[in-house]
């Protein structure tokens, strides 16, 4: 093939592909109906299709320059073939996990599959990983039938071509214009479409408006914030005398524990313990996800700081006052602390003093573990008169909950119940009891 040859196909299968992805993006709202808005549907239907053929054009770039020096058939197949394999499969499963919960692949997924603890957090069934097996066959086929599209296409005429580029263009423009006009005008039922689209990267053009007068521009509301850009965290000097005896203090957190299996017959001996103790039931979470309800918990401060703590590796003004006191650490987590990136945050002035992974080979068994470790650290200290001298903060952050282990030798107390569990065939529809039980 020549430079032309190779060119035209790479340009037309980024179109197959482009418009193919738009197919597939009809699964996002399996989960709840199209909007009814015919502006708003047709701002799907045209934010779709321009948005997945602008990123397939962005990712065939480097195809074409490599074109441009190694003008080769079976190069230019195996860079496509590669490239849009990764593209299909990642559309798939960022399908899976909006449907799930809502939000797309971003930099806080990246950070916890290739945080070295993946294995920590996601545990997957037998059907999980047949449906992955299904997946790479479908992809594969897509990927095949797709290039065999795209080399027909490149061998039309010219005037299909011009054409077929034209429509593209208006396709392109008529998306981020109806949205640009939305953001001005704060049209809702177009604006929350935005949230569907993953990656979206939408054109906004209020004062482009504003200046020509075309229609009365929605004005922003100023929330009179000033910002300096810093994690300006504690706001005060703090001051921690005590004339008291200094206090033990241990948190035991159970990861994604509800609130109502807090009682006499799921949690016998908890429920027990809160008949001589303290019950906050006003207490509301910072976040409905690990790190941000933890950030709330321990910080005491809205978890959007979350990442201009982990930026400035400020810790805990507790954990931070407790080490400065002399306080002894007993820090055990079932999932790695590094991920999310509590050593970098929560116990960033300890992460050298406290564990940061427990081994295992699930959470089941890690939890178990920790609770060996904790009562061995307490032994120790009993041993020790110096330790036992000292106070200490512990922390058993189990995580067994999280997911759906249990030791093999476990007695299920509810049923019915599931014996295992597929993130992939989880939707609206799926029954709750078994998966709750």
């Amino acid at each position: 093939m020549t430079r032309k040859e190779c060119s035209r196909m790479a340009l037309w299968s980024n179109v197959v592909f482009g418009v193919l992805a738009s197919f597939l993006s009809l699964l996002y709202f399996k989960g709840f109906n199209l909007p009814s808005s015919t502006l708003a549907l047709s701002f799907v239907i045209l934010g779709f299709l321009g948005h997945f053929i602008f990123i397939a054009f962005v990712i065939t770039l480097p195809i074409l320059v490599i074109n441009l020096v190694i003008p080769s058939k079976r190069v230019l197949y195996l860079g496509l073939s590669t490239i849009y394999a990764i593209f299909l499969t990642l559309i798939l499963f960022d399908i899976q996990l909006f449907s799930l919960y809502k939000f797309h692949v971003n930099g806080m997924v990246w950070g916890l599959i290739s945080g070295g603890a993946a294995g920590d957090i996601f545990e997957f069934s037998l059907i999980d990983y047949l449906l992955v097996g299904l997946a790479i066959i479908v992809v594969a086929t897509s990927v095949w039938g797709g290039l065999r599209i795209a080399k027909r296409l490149s061998c039309s005429v010219n005037s299909f071509a011009k054409s077929t580029t034209a429509v593209v263009l208006f396709i392109m423009f008529s998306g981020q214009f109806i949205y640009a006009w939305a953001d001005a005008a704060k049209y809702q039922p177009v604006m929350r479409q935005l949230a569907v689209i993953p990656w979206a990267m939408p054109l906004t053009a209020k004062s482009f408006f504003k200046k020509y007068d075309w229609f009365e521009v929605a004005d922003d509301v100023d929330l009179g914030l000033d910002l300096d850009g810093r994690f300006d965290y504690p706001k005060g000097h703090l001051s921690c005398k005590s004339s008291v005896k200094q206090k033990n203090v241990l948190f035991i957190i159970v990861d994604t524990l509800r609130y109502d299996t807090l009682n006499a017959s799921v949690m016998p001996f908890t429920d027990g313990l809160t008949r001589t103790g303290e019950v906050y039931e006003n207490h509301y979470s910072t976040g409905n996800s690990t790190r941000f309800g933890l950030f709330g918990l321990f910080y005491g401060v809205y978890s959007s700081y979350w990442k201009a703590a982990l930026t400035e590796k400020t810790p805990s003004v507790l954990i931070d006052q407790l080490d400065k006191q002399g306080y002894q650490f007993g820090v055990f987590a079932s999932a790695a602390l590094t991920s999310p990136e509590f050593d970098q945050t929560i116990f960033s002035s300890v992460r050298n003093k406290i564990d940061l992974k427990t081994e295992g080979a699930n959470k089941a068994e890690r939890d178990l573990k920790i609770t060996q470790k904790f009562k061995s650290f307490m032994s120790d200290r009993l041993e020790s008169n110096k330790s036992a001298k000292k106070p200490f903060f512990g922390l058993l952050f189990y995580d067994s909950a999280h997911g759906y282990a249990y030791p093999s030798d476990f007695e299920l107390k509810f049923l019915p119940s599931l014996k295992n569990v597929s993130y992939a065939t989880l939707d609206n529809d799926s029954d709750p009891v078994p998966f709750f039980n």
